[in-house]
């Protein structure tokens, strides 16, 4: 069980803001986005750290779907 996450979206730590919310349960964290946006794509990554260290998550890339229009 990890004591602190810590997400990064492109190598810079990530907060809660308005738009992204980082959540924490007994389990581990997520991150949660509402209406995801152009400005929300990027790689993210998770840390967690307890007494024993640290362990790190691969990243993730996250792109926002382009809309294929049909004739």
């Amino acid at each position: 069980m990890a004591d602190r996450y810590v997400w990064q979206k492109d190598g810079v730590t990530l907060e809660s803001s308005s738009s992204l919310e980082i959540r924490q349960t007994d389990e581990g964290s997520t991150i949660h986005i509402e209406s995801p946006m152009s400005r929300h794509e990027g790689f993210y990554q998770c840390f967690a750290s307890n007494v024993f260290g640290t362990a790190v998550t691969v990243k993730a890339l996250l792109r926002k779907a382009s809309t294929i229009m049909h004739s």
